[in-house]
């Protein structure tokens, strides 16, 4: 199995195998859904960096406040789902 860094720095050699061995696979199909799940990847650190922010504040924040924090991170926690 190759790395997908490998994968992704040598696509000529890659495509050249996959002919030599006569494998029914659409590289750039592959390397296109793998540049839509580091995006998906990036987005889910982010949501998860922000809820955790939101938990921190909420912990220190007055009780009118933290209400309105707890359902913020309640509202980021749906989006992870």
């Amino acid at each position: 199995m190759l790395d997908m860094d490998f994968i992704v720095q040598n696509p000529d050699v890659v495509k050249h195998a996959i002919d030599v061995k006569n494998v029914d696979l659409d590289l750039d199909v592959v390397l296109s859904t793998y540049d839509d799940v580091k995006v998906l990847l990036a987005e889910v650190e982010e949501l998860r960096h922000d809820r955790n922010v939101l938990s921190k504040q909420a912990g220190k924040a007055d009780p009118a406040e933290r209400e309105s924090l707890i359902e913020r991170s309640r509202e980021v926690g749906a989006k992870l789902k």
